[in-house]
């Protein structure tokens, strides 16, 4: 799985942990850069990477892509 910025590494430790697949690679920097993505966690915390300055995808921005993600991999998988 690609995309495009910098992901906070909990977005890719769930998605391998919900695609239940022997390996899955995530991939940042893909497609050009469009800043931080990070967890809603994060960006409720603040702090570096998780400031609207230097994150301005909305909130939940990278949940959404790790669900498209997922629901892409069970795809693949002939599960949907």
């Amino acid at each position: 799985m690609g995309g495009s910025g910098e992901f906070f590494c909990q977005h890719a430790v769930r998605l391998r942990e919900r695609a239940r697949v022997d390996e899955l690679f995530f991939f940042g920097y893909c497609n050009g850069y469009h800043q931080y993505f990070p967890t809603i966690e994060a960006a409720a915390e603040g702090g570096y990477g998780a400031d609207t300055q230097v994150a301005p995808a909305e909130v939940g921005a990278g949940e959404a892509m790790m669900n498209a993600a997922l629901a892409w991999i069970f795809e693949l998988q002939g599960d949907l």
